[in-house]
């Protein structure tokens, strides 16, 4: 029988699974892999910007990268990406890859070094594009 469960209660154990799957197949995997990671930028003991990385086989995964509208434009953002750019050296990765929509921050990441690998357009028949980005370390 499959059943709706909650996300929270069922998402650790998939990625815990399939994680000791993955380290049965590729030993070395045990060693520098599998962290998750947040950075945050904090005035006043307020969050304003944050940015969420996991890494994993030699890639990194911006997860989330967000900026308080009023701080936008002044390169916390882009602080944040060199705080990843330096950990994903500092571990071992080669490469760092998102998704970011249309709506979102498509421009920002490209000024920042990353390069568009694939897209899917017109999400939902909103004309949305997800995009997906890499970039080289």
């Amino acid at each position: 029988m499959i059943k709706k469960i909650s996300f929270d209660c069922f998402h650790e154990f998939l990625e815990n699974n399939i994680i000791e799957y993955n380290m049965s197949k590729k030993p070395i995997l045990k060693e520098n892999s599998g962290e998750k990671i947040c950075y945050a930028y904090e005035k006043n003991f307020e969050y304003l910007a944050g940015i969420s990385l996991e890494y994993y086989l030699g890639f990194m995964h911006i997860n989330f990268l967000w900026v308080d509208e009023k701080l936008r434009g002044k390169r916390i953002g882009e602080s944040l990406i060199l705080v990843a750019e330096n950990l994903a050296k500092e571990v071992g990765c080669s490469v760092i890859f998102l998704e970011t929509f249309s709506f979102q921050a498509p421009d920002f990441y490209k000024k920042n070094g990353f390069e568009e690998f694939g897209r899917i357009e017109n999400n939902s028949n909103n004309n949305d594009t997800l995009y997906f980005m890499k970039k080289t370390i």
